[in-house]
């Protein structure tokens, strides 16, 4: 019994290990983060909430969008009236 929890213990620490691996900008901005706030304290008026609920409220729209396929069919339309990868280009350009 004690060999089976130690094997899983030494899956999750691997697992774990490899997810470092694989995330190393997580983990740099992580450890930067935390050595910054040793440098200046954080203050709460460091967050601009107005643009976070600008960013939430986009965030639902565009999910809104996905679920009624609404980003599907602007593709489909703009991919039928353009034939060449240069059209195509030139009408994202000019889209945004």
């Amino acid at each position: 019994m004690s060999q089976i929890i130690q094997t899983q213990k030494g899956k999750k620490k691997s697992s774990f290990i490899e997810f470092l691996k694989k995330e190393c900008v997580l983990v740099i901005a992580v450890t930067l983060a935390i050595l910054s706030s040793f440098i200046s304290i954080p203050k709460l008026s460091y967050i601009d909430f107005k643009v976070l609920i600008l960013l939430f409220n986009l965030m639902v729209v565009v999910a809104a969008f996905k679920e009624l396929k609404v980003l599907d069919s602007i593709a489909i339309g703009l991919l039928k009236k353009c034939n060449t990868y240069t059209s195509i280009s030139l009408a994202l350009v000019f889209i945004t």
